[in-house]
């Protein structure tokens, strides 16, 4: 048994296999015992039942119920503004070469964004230029921050609004939100106390409509959505870098892969060419 296992060990480093998880729907509780099995068999990894899938090891997941994908899923996690004006032109594309793929989209924040991918609940996700260098990192585009008011407020008058007037203003703040956060403080600007604060980007619109005070948002999503309001630029002028996040480029799936390429294609054709990765 130590001399099998010695050559099993020794096959599969020779083989150079590193494979990371595999999730295979079976059917049913009998295929799915069987294909477990079986790949632990032929690779030489521990057979591991569970309720709703049987394992090979923490390589195959052989469910018995099922997952989300008859013919392959991907998940990913975005800013809303992106998966409003980027996403249905990929997946357009997309879905033109795996028709048969089931795609799952989160909207979230920053933070949100991160631990989904750190748990591997996504593929990879769309959101703001990161701090540090633990994921790999595309740059798709710059966008600048903007102040929505209502049309008769006072600060409508104003062609633009001097961040130096924060603490004046009634202040609407997405919570949750720490990109804007972050840039303030790049600035050496104290972030303001909002008056009002909303998970919901289209509820913070609708309050600074009836003049109940001021947001600032990217300008991204205010493309579609910042009817009967004034926008207003800042002074200075606050951006971030939109792009995709994944834990390896390198090791992700060939359609991750593909709707990635598809993603920064759609970008391209509506924005025009992305930012450098220093941006």
């Amino acid at each position: 048994a130590g001399i099998t296992a010695l050559c099993r060990t020794a096959v599969n480093t020779a083989l150079g296999f590193h494979l990371k998880h595999v999730g295979l729907n079976a059917g049913d509780e009998e295929k799915g015992a069987a294909i477990a099995r079986r790949f632990a068999e032929i690779f030489g990894m521990p057979y591991l039942p569970g309720n709703r899938s049987d394992f090979a090891g923490t390589v195959l997941e052989s469910c018995k119920v099922q997952f989300p994908g008859e013919k392959g899923h991907i998940a990913i996690g975005t800013y809303l503004s992106a998966s409003v004006q980027w996403l249905p032109a990929a997946l357009e594309q997309f879905y033109q070469d795996y028709p048969q793929m089931t795609v799952e989209i989160r909207e979230g924040n920053f933070q949100e964004i991160e631990n989904w991918l750190e748990s591997g609940a996504i593929d990879f996700g769309i959101c703001s230029s990161p701090d540090d260098e633990r994921m790999d990192w595309i740059p798709l585009k710059k966008e600048f921050y903007m102040a929505v008011c209502a049309q008769d407020s006072p600060w409508a008058r104003q062609k633009i609004l001097n961040l130096a007037q924060l603490n004046e203003i009634s202040y609407i703040e997405e919570k949750g939100d720490v990109d804007l956060n972050r840039q303030l403080r790049r600035l050496r600007i104290t972030p303001p106390l909002p008056r009002y604060s909303s998970l919901n980007i289209y509820a913070m619109i609708a309050m600074a409509r009836h003049n109940l005070g001021v947001c600032i948002l990217p300008e991204l999503i205010t493309r579609d959505s910042c009817q009967n309001v004034t926008l207003l630029p800042l002074e200075p002028p606050i951006e971030r870098t939109i792009g995709i996040r994944l834990l390896s480029l390198k090791k992700t799936s060939p359609a991750a892969a593909l709707l990635i390429e598809q993603i920064q294609k759609a970008v391209c054709q509506m924005e025009g060419p992305a930012p450098d990765r220093a941006g």
